[in-house]
């Protein structure tokens, strides 16, 4: 189903509503894809498709920016793309393209407690200034995300520039945690 296309602000054609891929792909939650995917944020945007877009402007991953800065990165993308980055999802979001759906409503992470993780929040300081591990020889990610009150997805998902495989990781390598 074709939706009406409109230029933003910034004269970048953009979807007339995105309410319904951001519901279909995220629950309208800012997240990380808990999978193999690298897929992250409000929209779920591969890691490719943020860089290819200009999404490094607002944070390494997509997870990393505001719900506003995700969305001029998706009108990137729709206007040369198209609906393509979403197609995964079509058979969700498809059917409830219409103009007269409203925004998603942006549900905030609930409140950390017994039976639930602390929401994410991504590290702004300068890599100068975050926490630093060096792994040690039988050191796994599990042990060092306890270690650190943080779960090994987490921890994974932050050093991607150093670990390509969660269950290989080499003493001296130097972490974020």
């Amino acid at each position: 189903m074709a939706a009406v296309a409109a230029l933003s602000p910034s004269g970048v054609a953009r979807a007339a509503d995105w309410g319904p891929i951001v519901q279909c792909e995220s629950g309208g939650r800012n997240v990380e894809n808990p999978g193999p995917s690298t897929a992250s944020g409000y929209f779920q945007f591969v890691d490719g498709t943020w860089r290819r877009y200009g999404g490094q402007q607002f944070g390494r991953r997509a997870i990393d920016a505001t719900y506003e800065e995700q969305r001029l990165v998706a009108e990137r993308a729709y206007s040369n793309e198209g609906y393509n980055p979403w197609e995964a999802s079509e058979e969700c979001w498809g059917p409830k393209m219409d103009d007269e759906i409203p925004e998603p409503r942006i549900q905030e992470a609930p409140e950390p407690g017994p039976d639930r993780e602390p929401p994410h929040r991504p590290d702004r300081r300068p890599p100068a200034e975050r926490d630093r591990y060096v792994v040690k020889r039988g050191d796994t990610l599990s042990s060092i995300a306890d270690d650190h009150g943080t779960t090994w997805p987490r921890l994974f998902q932050r050093n991607r520039d150093v670990i390509d495989d969660p269950d290989l990781i080499y003493p001296g390598e130097q972490l974020d945690v």
